[in-house]
């Protein structure tokens, strides 16, 4: 899940996301949430992405709300994998 940049945006959806038996991880963009790093571009956001989703194992769902949902579709666009999907 890639939040968009409004406050409060790092949040889950719900107390009742994910579903049993899946396992959610919320990326941090550079220079947001607990990410120190200096604030980026999309393009720089989603190689950040994709760098971070190389270092799992198994299939991978990309969720993405406002800018997020900019930066998971680049990401995918430009580094796309059988096991990614939107």
């Amino acid at each position: 899940m890639t939040p968009g940049t409004a406050p409060g945006a790092g949040s889950l959806p719900s107390p009742n996301w994910p579903p049993a038996g899946v396992t959610a991880l919320a990326i941090d963009l550079p220079g947001h949430g607990d990410d120190p790093g200096p604030m980026g571009d999309l393009h720089g956001d989603a190689a950040h992405v994709s760098s971070v989703l190389d270092s799992l194992d198994g299939p991978v769902v990309l969720a993405g709300h406002a800018y997020g949902g900019a930066v998971i579709t680049e990401a995918a666009a430009t580094r796309p994998s059988p096991t990614w999907s939107i």
